[in-house]
């Protein structure tokens, strides 16, 4: 089913068809949390072929499965940073606080602390947040190997600059 469902999103755009697929396979085996995780990643990608009215309605399918998926299976750093972006895109800023508390609890190599607030700055810079785009900018900014630096530092100049508008 979890293929058939992302056949039909990847090859149909039908997202009714491929979220209803997910469903099924999760009232089949409620312990695959891999249906969870695949089910919330299509609801995010849904969210682009939907009117702006309908869209939060998809975020907050994610954020609803990728809950129910870390309930089951809670290590992976890379699933909480998920679902603090899909609650930052909601609006819900403690939400979003409390997963990206719990992806810093669970930093790795593979996703450092500092990489974790220089995309949690990011995303709060596209939402237009820019006092929490500086806070976790700067917090970045402060564990960021030396390499990094001017990135970082460019970032948090557009950010001081309060302009969230680039140029093409």
């Amino acid at each position: 089913r979890n293929e058939y469902a992302r056949l039909a999103f990847i090859l149909e755009q039908d997202c009714d068809r491929a979220l209803t697929l997910y469903d099924e396979s999760i009232k089949r085996d409620p312990y695959y949390t891999a249906s969870y995780f695949d089910r919330a990643e299509v609801n995010k990608a849904c969210v682009a072929l939907q009117a702006p009215e309908d869209q939060d309605e998809y975020y907050a399918r994610a954020a609803e499965s990728m809950v129910d998926a870390l309930e089951r299976d809670s290590g992976s750093p890379k699933h909480w940073l998920q679902l603090a972006e899909i609650y930052i895109r909601l609006g819900q800023t403690v939400d979003a606080t409390a997963a990206y508390e719990e992806t810093i609890k669970r930093a790795s190599d593979d996703i450092p602390p500092w990489q974790i607030d220089f995309t949690m700055a990011q995303w709060y810079f596209e939402e237009d947040d820019l006092q929490n785009a500086e806070i976790f900018g700067e917090q970045a900014l402060e564990m960021a190997p030396p390499d990094a630096t001017p990135i970082i530092q460019q970032f948090l100049s557009l950010v001081e600059s309060g302009s969230t508008e680039t140029e093409g």
